[in-house]
């Protein structure tokens, strides 16, 4: 159970749930394949005075710690990523990034003042995007590279629509 769904409040009900893209695991991994690439090319030339034994065990352990580097640079951001919740209810949005020291931005629904999202060339073709909550009297919290953004967009709107028209409903009765 997600620390979201432990916290939720009575008769509240989770509407729609989302991550941070895996656009975020690429950027470190490509950087630590960059540098173990160039790296090597320099190895490879350092010891290409030695003994091709002596070279080929070099080499080897060179290969060895860039693929634990390049592997620990997806991993992280893999885990990263997993330990962040976007996420609609039926009464509020709700925004926890953290595992051991955790995070949360949490706003009533009917204290959304306004929610824009915020997408690159790239991030219109990935899904993925910036966006910005902001409620009544407050700053505006951004959350980056959250996967599906438009479809969170839209769902804060419908519940906001929904609880709205409820509010509405029980003033005429």
């Amino acid at each position: 159970m997600s620390h979201v769904e432990k916290n939720l409040l009575a008769g509240e009900s989770v509407v729609y749930r989302t991550r941070p893209h895996w656009i975020v695991c690429l950027k470190p991994a490509l950087v630590v394949l960059l540098l173990s690439v160039m790296s090597g090319l320099a190895v490879k030339v350092a010891t290409s005075g030695l003994a091709a034994e002596t070279s080929a065990r070099v080499v080897n352990q060179f290969l060895i710690i860039s693929a634990l580097a390049v592997v620990t640079a997806v991993v992280i951001p893999l885990l990263l990523r997993l330990v962040v919740e976007c996420v609609v209810t039926n009464k509020r949005v709700i925004l926890k990034t953290g595992l051991l020291k955790i995070r949360t931005v949490e706003m009533f629904l009917n204290r959304v003042e306004s929610v824009v999202v915020e997408q690159s060339l790239l991030g219109r073709m990935l899904g993925y995007g910036t966006i910005l909550a902001r409620g009544a009297g407050g700053t505006p919290e951004p959350f980056h590279k959250i996967a599906k953004v438009k479809e969170f967009q839209r769902q804060i709107q419908e519940q906001i629509r929904q609880t709205n028209e409820q509010g509405q409903a029980a003033a005429i009765k």
